[in-house]
């Protein structure tokens, strides 16, 4: 059998119909600086696109292309990958939250989706591609994350990631938990009731089971000290690999998070920040950790998604490589999605969805000039810094 890509190349070099369009759209990228990924660049290269999607790379870009193929001469401009924001929660409010349960793992954030919100439009004109549509922290157990295209609202995965909160929010008087030690309780039996074979059948522990084993990210939203020592201690007892969401005091037990190979999932930095927080990217990078960014603070229904680029900037200037710092916006939150073979790269075969840059994507002195997604180019304006 002929590879993919191969198969698409050979395709290309076909004779052609001069007088009719190609079948399926077909465009070359040519740039100043391509990248790939965040270890991977290419210069004065390009790459091409068919059908929306990388089918070549570089040197494996045929010569021939067919009649009608469109071409981009990007001379002078950086191609990146579009951003991922693993979490947000759009312009939604109480409808991501079911808070008479505390526990409710099989509740899908799909469901309250409004495909109309105009926050979709914001992102993917600041460079935001994909994103996790995520419940609300307002119980402890909250939900399956969804994955999105913001261009146009289309769904890639109705049950990405499992959400979970042990912040103040998740916790309610009127019902149970209403501690962190009870909160933690409840966390404990639900994934010990989930090993239980008989529990096979039900969603909820399907859910619950499918975050233990890695077959979804487990995301944890905490922000103070004892929250953040909670879930890890959790994490560490049951045996879950933790993807942290907020750790606003987790800069101070960034040792420990090495030492899992934690992911985190940074909310905005901002040039007012104390040094240990502007820092913490750095710091966890160095024991080993992974960072992502976020545009998303707290429960707020607004997000900026020219916070995503001023976070990295900021965060290399107090020490974080270039290279997590792309990953940060890019491949990182991909992962955390189970998105990672199709967004967050410019790889043979995944989507070709990339921003263009009028210089280095961490310069904050560059442009964002354009964002094309499945290879078409859709309006941008460039997100306050």
């Amino acid at each position: 059998m002929i590879p993919t890509v191969l198969a698409a190349g050979l395709a290309l070099c076909m004779p052609q119909d001069p007088g009719r369009a190609p079948e399926v759209d077909v465009l070359l990228v040519r740039a100043a600086r391509i990248v790939l990924a965040p270890d991977q660049e290419l210069k004065d290269e390009a790459i091409l696109v068919r059908g929306g999607k990388v089918v070549a790379i570089g040197a494996a870009v045929p010569r021939d292309l067919p009649a009608g193929a469109r071409r981009l001469d990007l001379a002078g401009k950086t191609v990146v990958a579009g951003f991922v924001d693993a979490h947000q929660h759009l312009g939604q409010g109480e409808d991501l939250v079911e808070r008479a349960d505390p526990a409710t793992p099989e509740l899908r954030a799909a469901d309250a989706f409004d495909p109309f919100d105009p926050q979709l439009a914001t992102l993917v004109r600041g460079g935001v591609t994909t994103i996790g549509f995520a419940p609300r922290s307002g119980n402890v157990i909250a939900g399956l994350a969804t994955v999105l295209k913001t261009h146009d609202g289309a769904v890639l995965r109705e049950d990405g990631y499992l959400k979970m909160a042990l912040t103040g929010d998740a916790l309610d008087v009127q019902r149970k938990p209403t501690s962190l030690l009870g909160a933690a309780e409840l966390v404990r039996k639900a994934f010990t009731a989930a090993r239980d074979p008989r529990a096979a059948n039900d969603p909820a522990a399907r859910a619950l089971l499918e975050a233990a084993t890695g077959a979804r990210a487990l995301v944890v939203h905490v922000e103070a000290q004892a929250e953040v020592h909670s879930a890890l201690a959790l994490c560490e007892e049951l045996q879950l690999q933790p993807v942290l969401l907020g750790c606003a005091e987790a800069w101070r037990m960034v040792p420990r998070l090495g030492t899992l190979r934690a992911t985190v999932l940074v909310p905005p930095l901002g040039a007012e920040m104390r040094a240990q927080e502007l820092g913490f990217p750095a710091a966890l990078e160095r024991a080993g950790a992974r960072v992502g960014f976020t545009a998303q603070r707290g429960q707020r229904r607004v997000a900026d998604p020219g916070s995503l680029r001023r976070s990295a900037a900021l965060a290399v200037r107090a020490g974080l490589s270039r290279k997590a710092a792309l990953a940060a916006l890019t491949t990182v939150p991909a992962e955390v999605l189970g998105m990672a073979e199709r967004v967050g790269s410019l790889q043979s075969g995944r989507d070709a969805d990339f921003l263009v840059f009028s210089g280095d994507p961490l310069d904050l002195g560059s442009r964002l000039e354009s964002v094309y997604v499945a290879g078409r180019a859709l309006p941008a304006q460039e997100a306050s810094r």
